[in-house]
């Protein structure tokens, strides 16, 4: 937010403003940030040839030197006695987090040469009565007013960023001149700026390049010379940040969900060092049941797969959390975080109650068969039965069961039978992994006494002289209309 003060300033940590009016002296020699300062300016001094009539815009970019220096609110003041820039300024903030102010000459200035120092104050108040050390700093000018003049405008402020190790880097930024009739040439002394298309007649523009192989990590100050064939020069600041080598992701790192127990699809996700140059990697996981497909490659981009298995760490259902870190020779490593969130797998199938022995308690045959699934896909698991009677059959009591499931058979154990009525609840269990699952069922009987029936309660034999009866049939059959072995004794001789 701008403020003014006498002058005018800005409540920024450090930005630069333009002002007429003051107190300095246009006269004072131009001296370097050197030793101490806490600013430094690119260009320096601030060169400029402008048309008679016409304004001239130059783009100064203020760099932090110290900022220890910073620990509050600074108000910039920039005193121009000499009154050869506009009030209008423009600031903006490249990417990395330096200041560029885009200053105007007035277009009143007379024809010739105007030279001079701005004096930048870097005020701790809004009086100016205090001042941040080695302030102000000068920033000197020379402005050359003549018909004709030429002019050298970047199409962005001129600072660039480039990563460590990135390969070179053409047409950047474009620079459009224009001026007196007759030749031009750009050149540079900066073995790290190209220049395409580097020379031209009256108005025509070049491009410029970014070679920083070998260059390593840090700031880099630049400058590109405009030539005219009359004399005429002007210089185009270039400030290059060398950033450091990182990681990068080129899409999202996946998460899973899935039934406990059945089969989960792999998923990957791509990356790649933000230099763009090859690079050879390894990654590891930090968990047992995150398998990785392949754990070192090498290449400009990399795909990693990821396979969660939670039979390699017994999972319970419930949500997992792993990690997986990719290195690289020369690059911080990167931990990147997946997911895994298993819902309980289930037991399916007919588990409403049954009763055996039909409604008069003798039908003793009865046979129920019931099929059990378990959501978990074609993965089986082991299961056992619990809770079964004496007096029931259960086959198979134990197995494996999957989506296909698994035929339950149930039986009167006749042997173990006795008369009345009984309940009695079956359990199955299954061990999915870390989880165990469970379905019951209620099962019922209802038995009769079984016995021997006579076709007679009672039978008469007779010997007299009215005849003889002495044989009689009697008839032995089993209650429950099956076939039992029977023995019959006499209790007379």
């Amino acid at each position: 937010m701008r403020e003014r003060i006498w002058g005018c300033g800005l409540s920024l940590a450090l930005l630069l403003s333009a002002c007429g009016g003051g107190g300095g002296d246009s006269s004072a020699e131009s001296r370097p940030s050197g030793t101490g300062a806490v600013v430094s300016f690119s260009p320096s001094p601030v060169k400029a040839n402008v048309a008679f009539g016409t304004s001239a815009t130059v783009n100064v970019l203020a760099t932090v030197l110290d900022p220890s220096a910073f620990t509050q609110r600074v108000y910039v003041v920039i005193e121009d006695t000499a009154q050869v820039l506009s009030p209008a300024v423009e600031i903006s903030e490249t990417p990395e987090r330096n200041i560029v102010a885009t200053l105007h000459t007035l277009p009143t200035l007379g024809a010739g040469r105007h030279q001079g120092t701005l004096q930048v104050h870097l005020c701790l108040n809004l009086q100016c009565s205090s001042e941040v050390r080695s302030s102000p700093l000068p920033l000197p000018y020379d402005i050359e007013v003549a018909e004709g003049a030429l002019t050298a405008q970047p199409s962005t402020t001129g600072a660039v960023s480039i990563h460590e190790g990135e390969l070179s880097l053409a047409n950047l930024l474009s620079v459009a001149v224009s001026g007196p009739s007759g030749n031009w040439l750009a050149t540079t002394q900066d073995s790290w700026l190209s220049l395409t298309r580097a020379a031209g007649t009256s108005s025509g523009s070049f491009d410029v390049g970014i070679d920083a192989r070998g260059l390593t990590e840090g700031r880099y100050q630049g400058a590109i010379k405009v030539s005219a064939d009359n004399g005429q020069t002007i210089d185009v600041p270039v400030s290059l940040s060398v950033l450091p080598k990182a990681f990068a992701l080129l899409s999202g790192v996946p998460t899973f969900s899935a039934i406990n127990g059945a089969p989960i699809d792999p998923a990957s996700f791509s990356f790649q060092v933000n230099n763009l140059a090859p690079f050879a990697w390894e990654a590891a996981s930090s968990a047992a049941w995150l398998p990785l497909a392949t754990t070192t490659g090498t290449g400009t981009v990399a795909m990693l797969t990821l396979q969660p298995d939670p039979s390699l760490a017994d999972l319970a259902s419930g949500a997992h959390t792993a990690d997986v870190t990719l290195r690289s020779s020369g690059v911080p490593d990167l931990v990147v975080s997946t997911q895994l969130n298993l819902s309980k797998a289930s037991l399916t199938g007919n588990l409403t109650p049954v009763t055996f022995g039909g409604p008069k308690g003798r039908d003793m045959n009865e046979v129920d068969v019931n099929t059990l699934r378990l959501n978990t896909g074609p993965n089986s698991w082991p299961y056992a039965l619990a809770g079964v009677p004496a007096w029931l059959t259960v086959t198979p009591p134990v197995g494996f069961v999957d989506q296909d499931g698994v035929a339950v058979r149930m039986s009167l154990n006749t042997a173990g039978v006795t008369p009345g009525s009984k309940t009695a609840v079956v359990s199955m269990r299954a061990r999915v992994n870390g989880d165990y699952v469970s379905a019951t069922r209620t099962v019922n009987i209802n038995a009769d006494q079984r016995r021997l029936l006579a076709s007679e309660w009672a039978i008469a034999l007779a010997d007299s002289a009215a005849g003889r009866v002495l044989t009689r049939t009697v008839q032995i059959r089993d209650g429950f209309g099956g076939a039992l072995d029977w023995q019959a004794t006499s209790d007379a001789p």
